[in-house]
């Protein structure tokens, strides 16, 4: 998901910060994963590291099912809109009706 929404969630005018980013963010975290597996692996197991792994993995999923709007027919412009109001919330935009003015 990380890379997925990157190109889409960011309103035009801040869209290269944005995803710039987010890619340092990404690339950042891949990084300490390399870092750290095999220190991991040595302090608590092979098959323990890769279900804590899977742990973040079902936590991240988690993460983006609760908190990631669903932008479907939504332009970057009413989501910008929406978070100028601050009425930005995965709720708003789990309707059709969402007014934004």
């Amino acid at each position: 998901m990380g890379w997925l929404t990157g190109s889409e969630i960011y309103p035009l005018p801040v869209r290269g910060a944005g995803t710039s980013a987010q890619a340092a963010t990404l690339w950042t975290v891949n990084t300490i994963i390399t870092l750290t597996v095999l220190s991991v692996i040595n302090l608590i197991g092979v098959g323990q590291t890769f279900w804590l792994y899977a742990l973040f993995n079902v936590a991240a999923w988690l993460f983006v099912w609760r908190k990631m709007p669903e932008l479907t027919g939504r332009s970057l412009e009413q989501i910008e809109g929406n978070l100028r109001k601050g009425s930005f919330s995965p709720k708003d935009f789990a309707t059709k009706d969402v007014d934004v003015r």
